[in-house]
Order: structure tokens, then C-alpha cells, then sequence
């Protein structure tokens, strides 16, 4: 049975074209079937209905008399016998009138329907929106294309929702629109250019092809920008600046080979680069070929874009902390209790401030190595462009993926964002500061440790969860006067 996708575009569900699309060329002829079926009853309904009564009438004796008429009516719709009538009664004139032309008219409707569901529907659906995504939200092959961490990519989402439509080596190209006024006589000038995309390997091509589609598969199509944004704007794309009064449209066209018809399958999307673009990864669709294609999960937000959070177990607690980290005071569910599972704090990380004479430590997460280890923390909400500006901020830390393993308070289970991440010290800054500690020159800046219990104790059980835990053994406290800063 066919279906629908349910983060697919509404306006197409339950309208004519969706159900040719979606139906083989056997329930198509099964509906028109059914269809004359119940206009053959309908007809011998208004057949008995205007029936004179002083005239002869037909099948008068036969029990079910209703289905004789209809059995009648439906040779009628179908050209091979005329539509029974009495003389000289206007209105079985006007059903036999009408029984002809829908005799005509039924086997064209039919026809039509087969050439549009082969010829005139598109195979695939296309998220409305084109995502802006920050070097932050990629992983994977599509970070050896990022020279900048500031440059940004357009992605561009859709899927294959015709399961009866096999499509072979579909290829995604890239152009950029621009529509402008010639300065010389006034007219209207379009200047296409050719984009750069990422192929399947990540590395720059000018096509991008997927040799198999399957039903439902989803498709994403990464376009670098190799610029900044600016204010959130795309303001240049692969070298060329858009002037304001540029009007500018991304447009993707795609192309492939229909096995079973033999045929070529070609379909195009423009998107406004102002109107149709959303900031941020959306959600993602998730492929499982061993469960069917309506269970994978991301089709129902679809249209949404991702929303990340990060982690926080140190000075990043701590309301001005928070304040400068958003850019703003947190909103209600902006800041959650959670916990970490699987991992543990741990004074196992140099400050980028050293004294002369000593190696400041910093809080760090690391595995644990018992069950049920776990550390109290927060989950932070917050944009793209913030895990952006942490990355920038703290080198020597690493952003890992801990989605799996966070658990949130209770009261927030409902509306969970759906990447959390984590900054852990580098191997070479935890190593460096297992030397120090060896070497006997390790402390904690007091000044820090002060600002870690400040801001754990603006939170219920923070503060309490934190002094359950020693401080590091032969690990001087002291007045280090080198600055506070971290990241949680």
C-alpha cells in the first residue's frame, strides 16, 4: 500500500494528483471501474425516481430490479448499448443524453490520468526551505571542505516519494540566479552561475550523483558558500558578492534515468536566497531499510531545524557566564538540570593562563571506568552561531556528540533539543597536565574554584553533587590571579 510522508508538503495530500501519483496503472483502471460502477447505480436511482408510471417499465417484474437497471446503465457508460428509456419522458432523455458523453468522456479521463501519473508528476519532494548551515553543525567528509570556520554551506533537502518509480543515477546540479537592471538601456538581465557542491566523498564537484534511489530515501545536496554570513544574510557565494539590489535564487535541478519506463526523470526547485532560507541544520531523516520507511524517524519535523545544547559542568554554571555565553538572560527551558552518564569530572586540564612556576588545572570530562559513573550537570540551549563562537574560544577543548547519554530533569523530558554536545580536553592538554601533576607543580587557581561553587549553587543540587567530589590529591589551592575562563 502507498503512503504518505508526513513531513512531505501538505498542500498536495488527499487532492486527485496526489492519489495518481501515488497509484500503479492497475488501481487506476480498478478506480475508473468502480467509478462507472457507482454512476450505474446512481443512474437507475434517478431512472426509477422519474419513471411515469402510466408508461411501460422496464424490468417491472424481475426481482433486484434496481441491479438490471444498473447492469444496463453501465453498458451505457461503457458505449456497447444504449441507456434505457421511455418515450416521451424528458428526464430519461437527459440521463441517456448523459450516460453517452460520459461513455465518450470516461475512457480520454482515464488515458489522461495514466500520461500525467508517467509524464507529469514529480517523483520527488522538496523541503520548502534551503538551511544555512555553520562549519559548527558538520561532521564527517564535509569538514575537510571548510578552510574557515566562519564560512557557511546551503543545503538543500528532499526525497523520493514515489515507491512505483525506480530511479537510477540521479544527479544534483547548482546555479545561482541573479536578476538585475542593466545600467546602459534599463532592462531586465539574468546571470546565471554554475556552483561548486559537495559530492557523496565530500570533495568539491561540479554534479553530485547518488547511483540508487529507493523509496522514501532522503537527499541533501551541500552547496559551500565559502564566505561568512553576515548578520545571518547570505552576502557572497563562491566569490561573488550579491549586490542589495540583486534578486537571487538558488536553483538545483536534478536528473535520472527511469529503469522501468526507460525514460528520463528531470525535476527543478528555485529558492529565494532571502525568503526561502532558514539558519541552521534542519532535522535529520534517518534510514532504516529494516523497518518500513514511514517508521524512520525525522519525517515529522521535516521542515524544522535542528536545535543543539550543550553540556555545561564548570565556571559556565554561573548566571554571567551564561549571559555572555547567550548573549542574552536564558529563557524558560533554556537552561535545564541534567546528567551525564558514562562520564566523570576530573581536574585533568591545563588553563590556557600558566604561572611561571606552576600549571594551572581546569574541570574536564573523561569516561568513568566504573558503572553507574556520572557527573550533574546543565544542558544549555543554544544557536549555531554560539557553538561557532565556543569552538573559537577554547582550542584546546574538543566538541563531542552526547546525545544519547544526557539525561534531563524531569520536567523538560517532553521537548528534549535534539544534538547535545560536550567540550573534553585534548589528549596532549590532559597528558600535559598529568605531568604536571607528577611533577608536583599542578594547582587550582582559587579564583576559579570560587566561580565553579558560585554558579553550581544558583542551581539546586549542583553545588551539593560537586562537594561530594575531592579535590585532587598533593593539588594546591592558591591565589593564581591568571584569569577564570573555561567552557563546560
Amino acid at each position: 500500500m502507498s503512503w504518505r510522508l508526513r513531513g512531505s508538503h501538505p498542500r498536495h495530500r488527499g487532492s486527485l494528483r496526489w492519489w495518481v501519483a501515488q497509484a500503479s496503472v492497475a488501481r487506476v483502471l480498478v478506480g475508473s471501474l468502480l467509478l462507472l460502477v457507482v454512476l450505474s447505480f446512481g443512474l437507475a436511482g434517478l431512472y426509477l425516481t422519474t419513471e411515469s408510471r402510466t408508461g411501460p417499465q422496464l424490468y417491472h417484474d424481475r426481482p433486484a430490479r434496481v441491479v438490471w437497471l444498473a447492469l444496463a446503465a453501465l453498458r451505457a457508460l461503457l458505449g456497447v448499448d444504449a441507456f434505457p428509456r421511455q418515450e416521451d419522458n424528458p428526464a430519461h432523455e437527459v440521463l441517456a443524453t448523459s450516460a453517452s458523453l460520459v461513455g465518450v468522456v470516461m475512457p480520454a479521463i482515464v488515458i489522461g490520468i495514466v500520461i500525467v501519473r508517467i509524464f507529469a508528476v514529480r517523483v520527488f519532494e522538496w523541503r520548502d526551505h534551503v538551511s544555512v548551515c555553520l562549519a559548527a553543525e558538520l561532521d564527517g567528509d564535509l569538514l575537510a571542505e571548510v578552510s574557515d570556520q566562519r564560512h557557511a554551506f546551503l543545503a538543500v533537502r528532499w526525497y523520493k516519494r514515489l515507491s512505483n518509480v525506480a530511479v537510477t543515477t540521479l544527479r544534483a546540479e547548482a546555479y545561482l540566479r541573479c536578476r538585475s537592471i542593466s545600467r546602459i538601456d534599463g532592462s531586465t538581465l539574468y546571470r546565471y552561475q554554475r556552483l561548486d557542491v559537495l559530492d557523496l566523498d565530500g570533495t568539491s564537484a561540479m554534479t553530485c550523483a547518488w547511483p540508487e534511489t529507493f523509496s522514501g530515501m532522503p537527499f541533501t545536496l551541500w552547496i559551500p558558500l565559502r564566505a561568512a554570513l553576515d548578520g545571518g544574510n547570505i552576502v557572497e557565494i563562491q566569490g561573488r558578492v550579491l549586490g542589495k539590489d540583486d534578486n537571487r535564487e538558488l536553483v538545483v535541478r536534478l536528473s535520472g534515468r527511469a529503469a522501468r519506463a526507460a525514460g528520463q526523470v528531470s525535476e527543478e526547485r528555485r529558492y529565494h536566497l532571502v525568503d526561502d532560507v532558514q539558519v541552521g541544520r534542519f532535522v535529520p531523516v534517518e534510514p532504516n531499510l529494516a523497518v518500513p520507511t514511514r517508521s524512520w524517524p525525522g519525517w515529522r519535523r521535516f521542515e524544522e531545524t535542528i536545535t543543539h545544547a550543550v553540556f555545561v559542568y564548570d565556571v559556565l554554571a554561573d548566571p554571567d557566564e551564561l549571559l555572555h555565553m547567550l548573549g542574552r538572560w536564558p529563557g524558560d527551558g533554556d537552561v535545564v538540570g541534567a546528567r551525564l552518564d558514562g562520564y566523570v569530572r576530573s581536574w585533568r586540564m591545563c588553563a590556557d593562563a600558566t604561572t611561571p612556576h606552576a600549571e594551572i588545572l581546569w574541570l574536564n570530562l573523561e569516561p568513568g571506568s566504573r558503572p553507574g559513573d556520572g557527573t550533574e550537570g546543565l544542558v544549555v540551549r543554544v544557536l549555531a552561531e554560539q557553538l561557532t563562537d565556543l569552538d573559537g574560544r577554547y582550542p584546546r577543548f574538543e566538541r563531542i556528540k552526547v546525545t544519547d547519554a544526557v539525561a534531563l530533569d524531569s520536567r523538560h523530558q517532553e521537548d528534549p533539543p535534539d544534538v547535545v554536545w560536550a567540550y573534553v580536553g585534548t589528549d596532549a592538554w590532559t597528558a600535559r597536565a598529568d605531568t604536571a601533576r607528577v611533577a608536583g607543580t599542578a594547582v587550582i587557581d582559587k579564583a576559579y574554584l570560587d566561580r565553579v561553587k558560585h554558579g553550581f549553587a544558583a542551581h539546586d543540587q549542583l553545588l551539593a553533587a560537586f562537594e561530594r567530589e575531592s579535590l585532587p590529591d598533593g593539588v594546591a589551592v592558591i591565589e593564581a590571579g591568571v584569569g577564570t575562563g573555561t567552557v563546560g
